[in-house]
């Protein structure tokens, strides 16, 4: 599956790497608020010199999914942690955390909460 440029629609947009992000970043905000693209926004986490923590939207749309992966293998270490910004996290709460090195989630929102896949 290619990846798709965010805010390019309806799943015809560009091909591009996924997103890198390197700690310390403490409010990481994962979605442009104009992404409309369905297929998934992948979030490549560094947290070799800080933990990163993403913020999802405060009111995603539903079926908008989300990959991140600890890219560095250091999530034991430096903490990657995502925040459901007021909207569950199933089984987690209001946020999830990598807690092996090399993990990766895959979040879909339902339209109530988001959902691990």
């Amino acid at each position: 599956m290619p990846w798709s440029t965010p805010g390019s629609g309806g799943g015809g947009g560009s091909t591009v790497a996924p997103t890198t992000v390197t700690g310390p970043n403490l409010a990481y905000n994962v979605f442009n608020a104009a992404w409309t693209d369905p297929q998934p926004l992948v979030i490549l986490c560094d947290s070799t010199v800080g933990a990163v923590t993403l913020v999802g939207p405060a009111a995603p749309v539903a079926g908008r999914q989300l990959v991140f992966k600890d890219l560095a293998g250091t999530a034991l270490t430096n903490t990657i942690s995502f925040s459901g910004n007021g909207n569950n996290i199933d089984g987690f709460g209001a946020s999830l955390a990598l807690t092996t090195n090399y993990q990766a989630y895959w979040l879909v929102y339902t339209g109530s909460k988001w959902a691990v896949i």
